[in-house]
């Protein structure tokens, strides 16, 4: 599930060369009296505040691009959050410190738990932000340290048959990539204009302690762009008759609270029901029931009244994966495999402990927390209804351009059905909507649909889709914050459509 970039507050205390945090007896870290570190002062002092006029004038001061791939009021909704569940944050150390970088161990005010934050700014005045990431972290001296990556691969160790490279636009991805690859990318790129790939190659290391490289074959999580997929299962059913996007979750499911009973299908689809982000204590992992997972959703108290505003959450994609169960009568994984899946020749795509995935070809996470020995998708435990329906989906760069290609038809989805899914229902940002499982935004280069992945043990992912000018862009990587996907896809697209900008 994508838990990225969310922002935080604490009383700020400036010295000549640090700010200085020493709050109800904590001394917190140092932190550094630069650009990077004034932007953390502000995240943490917009958290704790908990005001929303000062949560949005923070976000409102990203870098253009990053507000591009994320809204303001995404953002919002986020720090938002992080207020409500946890009060703020105090600063436990300072991990990696540049001028323009940063990253820290933080702990929640109002909880044991700890987070990982990182950051990072433009290199001239007014230095905004231009990636932000977050997530669970170990507490100090208990988790894993991140992992210093061996050597990229040589070529002839990464060769892959399957690989694309066409012409000269490929050409000039591959040469961007393979620097991305030396300053710590690894991971898979995929880019493809009217159904022909213009590249499709691996980078760096799948494995790095067997020293297996990423190929054309190798699958990642890809983290919350599960909702899409959730999403396009509801409309296949709507499609097919068996609901209504205006049914009220009251249809599905008895004993709803008297204040959940207006919510509807709708709703849970834009993330206008408001409901909470999270219904797990315990992370990913948790064992949970489908019965206990619609009671802990239940109990949560709303933000707002169902429709009035936006709030990303996890908790109404994990209900919209009970509605598919109950509207089709068939498990979600299930439906989703014959429904979705083989009409799209995904044959790579599933959930964790997937047997029909080869070793070799599932990367291992790095530079976040780690589960198991290997940190591996196949390795993990069987995706629960903590996960269901909002993540746990692992998929390669080949099976997300497949389902582009059936998307674009009328395999999946009717042409009428299509339209509904990528309008913008609710706006999320001053030129950003969300439609049915989608991003929605228009751009110069025409109607843009996107969603975004990650996971707190290594794995991010970013899937673009261009509607009018049919372009899909895919970036995946195990690297974790150094894979920066949010920066490697911001930097294809420029390259994509330089000569139409020019």
């Amino acid at each position: 599930m994508n838990q990225l970039n969310k922002s935080f507050k604490t009383i700020i205390v400036l010295s000549m060369a640090t700010l200085v945090f020493t709050i109800h007896g904590f001394s917190q870290a140092k932190i550094p009296d630069t650009p990077a570190g004034k932007k953390l002062a502000g995240f943490l002092s917009a958290v704790e505040s908990g005001d929303v006029q000062k949560i949005r004038k923070y976000a409102e001061g990203f870098a253009a691009s990053f507000l591009e791939m994320i809204p303001v009021e995404e953002h919002v909704s986020f720090f938002r959050q992080a207020h409500q569940a946890y009060g703020g944050f105090d600063v436990v150390r300072i991990e990696e410190d540049s001028e323009h970088e940063l990253s820290a161990l933080l702990k929640c005010k109002n909880s044991a738990g700890y987070r990982f934050f990182a950051i990072r700014t433009e290199t001239k005045p007014p230095y905004a932000v231009v990636d932000m990431s977050y997530g669970m972290a170990e507490p100090p001296g208990e988790g894993p340290s991140a992992q210093k990556a061996p050597p990229p691969p040589t070529t002839s160790e990464s060769a892959d048959p399957d690989a694309v490279v066409k012409g000269n636009l490929g050409t000039t991805i591959d040469m961007h990539m393979l620097q991305k690859m030396r300053d710590g990318f690894s991971g898979a790129v995929l880019v493809a204009k009217n159904g022909e790939k213009i590249i499709h190659k691996g980078y760096g290391w799948a494995v790095r302690e067997q020293k297996i490289p990423v190929t054309t074959r190798t699958v990642f999580d890809i983290g919350s762009i599960s909702k899409s997929f959730t999403a396009t299962a509801v409309m296949k059913l709507e499609q097919e008759g068996k609901l209504k996007v205006t049914d009220p979750i009251i249809r599905f499911f008895d004993n709803v609270p008297d204040d959940k009973k207006a919510i509807n299908v709708h709703h849970l689809l834009t993330h206008s029901a408001g409901l909470g982000e999270y219904h797990d204590t315990k992370g990913d992992f948790e064992e949970m029931t489908r019965e206990e997972a619609v009671q802990h959703i239940f109990n949560q108290k709303l933000k707002f009244k169902p429709g009035e505003d936006y709030a990303y959450s996890n908790s109404g994609f994990t209900l919209l994966a009970v509605i598919v169960e109950k509207a089709s009568g068939q498990p979600f994984k299930e439906f989703l495999r014959k429904q979705i899946f083989e009409p799209a020749g995904m044959s790579s795509t599933g959930f964790y402990r997937n047997p029909a995935w080869e070793k070799e070809n599932v990367a291992h996470g790095y530079n976040d927390r780690k589960l198991g020995k290997e940190n591996s998708p196949l390795a993990w435990p069987e995706i629960t209804w903590a996960l269901q329906g909002n993540g746990g989906m692992v998929s390669s760069a080949e099976d997300l351009f497949k389902f582009h290609q059936a998307m674009k038809g009328i395999v999946i989805l009717s042409s009428k059905t299509k339209k509904k899914s990528y309008s913008g229902h609710i706006k999320i940002g001053e030129d950003a909507m969300m439609g049915y499982g989608w991003g929605i935004r228009s751009t110069d280069d025409g109607k843009r649909i996107s969603h975004g992945g990650a996971n707190d043990f290594g794995f991010r992912a970013m899937y673009i889709r261009y509607l009018d000018e049919d372009v899909v862009i895919v970036v995946t990587t195990n690297a974790g914050r150094a894979g920066n996907v949010r920066e490697v896809q911001a930097e294809i697209i420029d390259l994509v459509f330089k000569d139409k900008q020019e």
